[in-house]
Formats: C-alpha cells, structure tokens, sequence
C-alpha cells in the first residue's frame, strides 16, 4: 500500500508566494466555472455532489440547512427504511 505524504514548505520568495497564491485561486474557481458550462437547472444537483455553492446560491431547502432540519432528516430517512424493510419481511415472508 503506497502512501502520499503531502509537505507544506513555506514559499520561497514573494513570487512563489503569490504564484501559489493563483493555484489556489484557480482550485476554487472551478465550481463558478462549472456554473457557467451546465445549465441552470443542473447547478442544485452539481451543488449537492460537490458541497460548494456557487456565489449568491441558496439552498432549496433552507430549513434542512440547520442543525434540527438536518436530525428531523435522518430520523424520517431512518423511519422510512425500517418501515420498508418491515413490509417488504411481511410481503415475501
């Protein structure tokens, strides 16, 4: 098994600095530009997938977004997949 390691060494000059500076710039500019090459309605579910917003984005559901939002979620998802597998013993048993 083969393992990366990732070292952080402080840049050199100030042009380094500010090179690095761009790349990173750059990495994060990918979603906006995600955003200007698929259409409008593909931009919930490229959000979704990718967890960054594209500038001045909202979120469908706002009230998912908190922390309650989120536990009442996962409680109805848990439900739900009980109460299928329930059925689904009871149909084919």
């Amino acid at each position: 098994m083969k393992v990366a390691v990732i070292q952080q060494v402080a840049p050199a000059t100030l042009a380094d600095a500010q090179e690095s500076s761009y790349r990173v710039a750059e990495i994060q500019d990918q979603r906006a530009r995600f955003g200007r090459a698929f259409p409008g309605w593909m931009q919930p579910a490229i959000t979704w997938i990718s967890g960054k917003a594209l500038p001045g984005q909202h979120p469908l559901m706002p009230h998912l977004c908190t922390p309650m939002g989120k536990v009442f979620a996962a409680a109805w998802t848990l439900a739900s997949g009980v109460a299928l597998g329930v059925d689904a013993l009871r149909v084919f048993s």
